[in-house]
């Protein structure tokens, strides 16, 4: 797969399945779901001349994968650290580091049959950072914090920011303003300024691909209103799995898994596929930590309707997984899945939905059940394994 730099001109907009019309809002939700890029990606891979048309092999399109998008601060047109949405199981202490939550002890169980992490402090955070870069993630991953308990993360840590505008909607006849139809939009801004220091902030989005992309470097439409941004090809390179994470997986038979990007699974917050693991490993789901599914559809261009609205895990959700197995065997799975999308289907692993990164845990800390702290998907259908 080659890599690529997307870089936003214009403030973007990913809908999120709200309805909107005259005299309403578009809202956006704050990250670019992997799907969208999967669309600019295929979109540009199947045009010619600068057009798209429907006579393409459509299949053949869909069968083009995508990895991210996973944000990134650009400085002079490259591709900076990666900015990764800050996990699930961080617990914020009151001296402004982030700890891994802990379980509670025994007799705090759910009625399912696994385990669900919850904080066991209650610590409010006024404005706790969306995204942590990724050289915090990396002492997040090994456990190594470097500052005792828990790692510190910079709370100005850059994000898009969210940007209202107010339009004015015009009569298709005559050119000119409707009287008394106005809308909103909410976009995520790219590029913005500190106005206290004068600092300039860019952000860009970078993703890999198998697709054959013409006329790169370009500039392409992106997301809800058909905002502009520069792509182009990038000399970044993907982090490997550092050897910490190696070396315990092999020792220890224990990795946490973490969403980089929204996943899909039949079964709402719980994997599937990645729970096969391979020939001659077992793989079990002992910890849980998740969020409130995120709730996306889209526009199905070759049947011309919207596509069925799906349940995702969010990004940043925690499973803590037991492996069992050859220790040859587990550090061959935790190098080949670093990085690589974890979802239930092929399609939604082609789309990039569900990329993922591995961390260690200690294995005896987790032997109970955890309290359910009411943020689970009570309401979905787990199958007749969980009846």
């Amino acid at each position: 797969m080659k890599t690529y730099l997307l870089t936003p001109r214009d403030p973007l907009i990913f809908r999120d399945g709200r309805p909107f019309g005259a005299s309403e809002r578009a809202h956006s939700l704050s990250d670019m779901p992997p799907s969208v890029l999967a669309g600019v990606v295929r979109t540009l891979a199947g045009s010619r001349d600068g057009r798209f048309t429907m006579e393409h092999d459509l299949p053949t399109l869909l069968g083009l994968g995508v990895r991210g998008p996973v944000l990134v601060q650009v400085e002079d047109g490259v591709a900076g650290e990666w900015l990764l949405p800050a996990p699930l199981d961080a617990e914020p202490s009151r001296e402004g580091a982030y700890r891994h939550m802990a379980l509670l002890d025994a007799g705090s169980r759910t009625d399912l049959d696994r385990l669900l992490l919850g904080p066991q402090r209650a610590v409010k955070v006024d404005a706790a950072p969306s995204h942590w870069s990724w050289n915090v993630w990396q002492q997040w991953l090994t456990r190594e914090y470097g500052s005792g308990d828990g790692v510190i993360v910079p709370p100005g840590s850059p994000s898009p920011r969210p940007e209202e505008r107010v339009h004015v909607s015009v009569d298709p006849a005559t050119g000119t303003a409707a009287g008394s139809l106005l809308f909103g939009t909410s976009a995520r801004d790219f590029t913005h300024c500190d106005f206290q220091t004068g600092e300039l902030t860019t952000l860009g989005l970078v993703f890999q691909t198998d697709a054959p992309l013409p006329q790169v470097p370009t500039v392409t439409r992106v997301g809800g209103e058909g905002r502009l941004a520069r792509l182009e090809p990038s000399e970044a390179a993907w982090p490997e799995c550092p050897e910490q994470i190696l070396s315990h997986a092999e020792r220890y038979g224990t990795v946490v898994a973490y969403l980089l990007t929204p996943a899909e699974f039949t079964a709402g917050y719980l994997p599937g596929w990645l729970l096969d693991g391979d020939e001659g490993l077992s793989v079990t789901l002992r910890a849980a930590a998740t969020s409130r599914p995120l709730v996306l559809s889209g526009w199905d261009l070759a049947l011309q309707r919207a596509k069925p609205t799906r349940r995702l895990a969010q990004a940043g959700s925690a499973y803590y997984l037991h492996l069992e197995g050859d220790p040859a065997a587990i550090r061959r799975w935790v190098a080949a899945t670093w990085l690589r999308c974890v979802s239930d289907t092929e399609q939604a692993r082609r789309d990039g939905f569900g990329l993922c990164v591995f961390g260690v845990w200690d294995p005896e800390a987790v032997n109970v059940l955890a309290q359910d702290d009411g943020d689970l998907w009570n309401d979905l259908d787990f199958g007749e394994e969980d009846e």
